[in-house]
């Protein structure tokens, strides 16, 4: 069963942070570790969740912002 939106947004730190880095532009995986300073095992989880709810998009090993995503954020930030 999917997570609301909301809970997809604000229930988990680790979304959080994923979706703030990628306000940077497309990132691979690496990139994207190492920025949080996390593993792999940790970190898929969470994108297939963000992925899943079309707040982020997957094209090889390389993710971005939706614009979905993208305008959440600016809306998250606005208020």
């Amino acid at each position: 069963m999917k997570n609301n939106l909301l809970d997809v947004l604000f229930k988990s730190e680790k979304r959080k942070n994923e979706l703030l880095l990628l306000q940077d532009g497309p990132m691979d995986m690496e990139t994207i570790l190492t920025s949080l300073g996390t593993t792999r095992q940790s970190l898929l989880p969470q994108l297939k969740i963000l992925v899943q709810h079309h707040l982020i998009s997957k094209k090889d090993d390389t993710y971005e912002l939706t614009t979905i995503g993208n305008l959440l954020l600016m809306k998250w930030f606005l208020y």
